[in-house]
């Protein structure tokens, strides 16, 4: 059974190929985040694999990894409501990241601490990541796999939040996300909160 709000040309994998991963991989490579986490160039692609499996793993539990026929578009979210069973499986594959990517564990928990107290304590859609491969990107890949996830968010009644760069705050615009907070990590790098409310693809149509 196909999860609610996944588009007719994507589907939900129960693992994400080697493909996807590298499809994020490269999609990130250059993100101030992971530019943040992993400031070694020539370390940062394998690091950023790493990461992107163990995320993967987390967000599959839920069923709300998207990805479009070719792989080399991935959308990952997090529901509102969790099991307790899926948190114990987070907070596990969470203390495996941290072991394998030891020299970026103290930048990658400071990360998690901003994120955490800057998203809202009421329920709400949480876009994880969202990514294309650069070779691709442009065609509309990305947009063909939010658009029906909030589609069902609004069919809900809920708001969906994200964090993201400056560089990338116009494209989340056009989707009706409104940013409302910044913070910065040691002048090193600053994260913008947007939040999407309920109720707006009618009046987007």
């Amino acid at each position: 059974m196909e999860p609610p709000g996944a588009a007719q040309d994507s589907h939900s994998p129960h693992i994400a190929s080697e493909k996807m991963i590298g499809s994020l991989a490269e999609a990130f490579y250059a993100d101030p985040t992971m530019v943040y986490l992993f400031p070694d160039h020539e370390k940062r692609m394998s690091r950023l694999k790493i990461l992107i499996s163990v995320v993967t793993k987390i967000i599959i539990q839920q069923r709300t990894m998207y990805a479009d026929h070719t792989h080399q578009s991935v959308c990952l979210w997090q529901q509102p409501r969790v099991s307790w069973q899926s948190l114990f499986y987070q907070e596990l594959l969470c203390a495996t990241l941290l072991y394998r990517l030891a020299p970026a564990a103290k930048r990658i928990v400071q990360l998690h601490f901003v994120q955490q107290k800057n998203r809202p304590k009421y329920a709400h859609w949480y876009l994880f990541m969202v990514g294309t491969k650069p070779a691709v990107q442009g065609r509309g890949l990305a947009t063909g796999l939010i658009q029906p996830v909030l589609q069902h968010c609004d069919q809900q009644g809920l708001p969906v939040y994200l964090e993201c760069s400056k560089e990338t705050i116009s494209f989340y615009l056009r989707f009706g996300f409104r940013a409302f907070k910044e913070a910065t990590i040691k002048n090193e790098l600053t994260l913008y909160s947007m939040l999407r409310p309920p109720g707006q693809t009618k009046e987007r149509i």
